[in-house]
């Protein structure tokens, strides 16, 4: 991704996603809460404990990290496990989707620095060209006036 993160950092994003997906499919906000408080007293030490690192791979670490702790929580608060499934699915799919996203804008920058890069460096040649001839010509004796 370019840049390095804490997972801890990256856990925060993964539970907010999954504690959006319950709340698109109706969870109650209040036990959202009980199962996020679940999740972060299960998650935080082992992702504090993790120094920063790439940001995909902290991003990958959390995701393995936090979706096996709302799993559990979503079990234990008595969730049937076709929708368990189906929400860290969808919480997978965003997170996958962030990072394609994320992906091709940094891809799309370094295009645009490279042709601007180019567009330079001709800007230069041209320059220097035609700073080359004005020498040659003021050098030479000879009147470049026609």
């Amino acid at each position: 991704m370019g840049f390095r993160a804490r997972p801890a950092s990256m856990g925060v994003l993964v539970s907010s996603l999954v504690q959006d997906r319950l709340c698109e499919i109706g969870v109650k906000y209040a036990r959202i809460g009980l199962m996020a408080v679940h999740v972060e007293e299960h998650t935080s030490q082992r992702l504090e404990a993790m120094g920063r690192c790439p940001a995909d791979r902290a991003l990958s670490v959390a995701l393995t990290e936090v979706a096996r702790a709302w799993e559990a929580a979503m079990r234990l608060h008595g969730m049937f496990q076709d929708t368990i499934d189906s929400v860290l699915r969808l919480v997978r799919m965003d997170v996958e989707e962030i990072a394609d996203e994320h992906l091709s804008a940094v891809q799309e920058h370094a295009i645009r620095a490279r042709i601007a890069a180019r567009q330079a460096a001709d800007l230069d040649a041209t320059h220097t060209d035609l700073e080359e001839m004005l020498h040659r010509a003021r050098t030479s004796g000879i009147d470049p006036t026609p």
